[in-house]
């Protein structure tokens, strides 16, 4: 017979945060297998965690009763402040538990005073301590607990150190709490003494075993000194001598000379390089794979037998392999074979190579929108890839199918093959699009920018027109299009971006030579730029300066389509007289979009 496991109930804490704090209590329990009964040492780590979490929030008094249910019926309560009230009676078998919380009072900054702020402004300190950024002050993002004002004054020292102020300290001169309201009022002082620079480091390169230097370089900085600046500066020697074979290189850096002149700090370093020995790579070999093919993976790596060491080549072949996208985890391993030679050896382990998404949505003309987003990767154990992504609502139907084969034509560059399908009812028109084509795709890391160049071939048709829609140009043709994509992005997140911008260009190229019918040219540039403005909601302002020459473009691409939800009609008719007497049109809007978190279901196959 199957046993139940053992309930655990949260209450009182908002059904989000209800949800949050039970899902903190999922690794009290055994991963493989819910227990049937709970223990008295179950009950009393829970409370230790739940009433973390809660304060953690900004709630330092909270009360929380736990009623249990035994195994023989019994029901036991007893409330909780500190996790320290109670020692429950063992032995204990409970078959459920509820936690109910009274979280009490949220403490938050009503004030936050800063003294002797000089190289970081106000609004920056305080971000140390606050989410700042918001158009609206609210109190869920002006928590205050000790913990928190505690590691706010640490980032507000190290920021401060950062920018070269050894002794910078910051500490609390005043702080009241209204234990009423929950209003808190804190005044700090930051105290940050004189600025450290570099004034000059002295290089020396040792070889294996020498003692004397074989190259002494004297270099002239005027670098902000820090932890940090060495830091940077330490990897920097060591990642030059690594491109030079020598994977062992130690550094040492001191101070030779420290004089005050006037309100600086000046440093005299000497940096002393100890390469090593000189290593040759040997053997590249691959453990792990089962049905990814080992020449697809040496292609990756990119590295030949013989060469010298380079690690940071190393470690780039070990991010080219977990690019593939087929493997949960790549490690690496080296291979003394003696002092001048290692091999490397990449263990991985291959993960699902199928995906599919359930996507849902909603929006202001479409409506309600359903579909699935299935990937399937690795495919032949050639690290290919194909995605199809389908999406029907009330006003349209769409389908994009996509197969990417990576680096077919030199590094970096991927080939596709691709294929979409539309149909959509706009206000004036049934839209229906039809094609696909083929192209190449790269992404330049240093610049954060993808490319794409593709040929595209396309049937449109603009159906069921009404009588006031204008016609003008060909009627349904084929449409053979060069396109060219270069999207930068610097969101701090692709899903969910809370700051950063992104830019998108788009160059469309249509001709008779490229087997349609008709002839335009069309160039578009987009803008986003991410801030928050309140929680949950995101501003997204857009900024798209547009022109087109078009001399026989079909009417459903005059009809404009602004936002992703919005409605599609015919340019007005004092638009196209401008468009026949000039051959172009530029334009651009300005709109501002709200986001909200959605969420979408997976399932996995292996």
């Amino acid at each position: 017979m199957k046993t139940r496991p053992a309930k655990i109930k949260v209450s009182g804490y908002g059904v989000l945060g209800n949800f949050n704090l039970r899902r903190s209590l999922v690794l009290l329990q055994p991963p493989e297998k819910k227990l049937e009964y709970l223990d008295a040492n179950f009950v009393e780590d829970a409370i230790t965690i739940l009433l973390s979490k809660i304060k953690e929030d900004g709630f330092l008094e909270p009360l929380i009763v736990s009623e249990l249910t035994l195994q023989d019926g019994r029901k036991l309560s007893f409330e909780w402040r500190d996790g320290l009230e109670h020692t429950l009676p063992r032995p204990l078998a409970i078959s459920e538990v509820r936690f109910r919380v009274h979280k009490g009072i949220q403490y938050y900054y009503r004030n936050l005073e800063f003294q002797g702020l000089e190289s970081i402004s106000e609004g920056q300190a305080q971000g140390y301590f606050v989410e700042t950024g918001f158009l609206i002050h609210l109190r869920s993002k002006r928590v205050y607990t000790p913990t928190r004002l505690e590691r706010g004054l640490s980032s507000l020292s190290g920021a401060l150190e950062q920018k070269g102020y050894e002794s910078a300290n910051a500490y609390v001169t005043s702080l009241h709490r209204d234990d009423t309201t929950g209003a808190v009022d804190a005044s700090i002082k930051v105290e940050q003494g004189l600025k450290s620079v570099v004034r000059s480091v002295q290089e020396e390169f040792f070889k294996e075993k020498e003692t004397t230097p074989y190259r002494t370089t004297p270099t002239i900085f005027q670098q902000t000194y820090s932890r940090y600046w060495l830091q940077d500066f330490t990897q920097y020697l060591k990642t030059n001598s690594f491109h030079d074979g020598y994977p062992d290189t130690q550094v040492e850096i001191k101070t030779l000379h420290r004089e005050t002149v006037g309100k600086l700090i000046e440093h005299d370093l000497l940096a002393t390089v100890h390469q090593g020995p000189q290593v040759t790579l040997g053997k590249v070999a691959f453990a792990g794979q089962e049905k990814t093919k080992e020449s697809i993976m040496k292609k990756r790596v990119r590295l030949q037998e013989g060469e010298l060491l380079n690690r940071i080549k190393v470690e780039e072949g070990r991010s080219r392999l977990a690019q593939l996208g087929t493997f949960e985890s790549v490690q690496l391993k080296y291979d003394q074979v003696d002092e001048h030679n290692r091999g490397v050896t990449y263990n991985v382990r291959e993960g699902k190579t199928v995906d599919i998404s359930l996507l849902f949505g909603y929006g202001s003309y479409e409506l309600l929108r359903a579909g699935f987003e299935a990937e399937h990767r690795n495919i032949w154990g050639l690290g290919h890839s194909e995605r199809l992504k389908v999406v029907q609502s009330f006003k349209s139907s769409s389908g994009e199918y996509t197969y990417t084969i990576p680096d077919i034509l030199g590094r970096d560059v991927d080939f596709f093959l691709n294929a979409s399908a539309l149909r959509r009812e706009e206000i004036s028109f049934l839209r229906e699009e039809y094609g696909g084509g083929f192209g190449l795709h790269r992404y330049f890391h240093p610049i954060a920018t993808d490319v794409s160049t593709r040929y595209n071939y396309m049937i449109l048709k603009a159906a069921d027109t009404s009588p006031t829609f204008f016609l003008e140009g060909a009627q349904n043709p084929n449409v053979g299009t060069i396109i060219t994509d270069i999207r930068h992005d610097r969101r701090d997140d692709p899903l969910y971006p809370r700051n950063g911008y992104r830019i998108y260009y788009n160059m469309e190229i249509a001709n008779q030579y490229l087997g349609g019918d008709v002839a335009y040219e069309r160039f578009q540039l987009s803008g986003f730029y991410h801030h928050p403005l309140w929680g949950g909601t995101m501003g997204q302002p857009r900024f798209d300066p547009w022109s087109s020459r078009h001399p026989g473009r079909p009417p459903a691409e005059f009809a404009l389509s602004i936002g992703d939800s919005s409605l599609a009609a015919p340019i007005p008719f004092a638009v196209t007289r401008r468009i026949k007497r000039h051959h172009g049109m530029p334009w651009a809007r300005l709109s501002a979009r709200k986001r909200f978190r959605s969420h979408r279901w997976n399932w996995n196959k292996p």
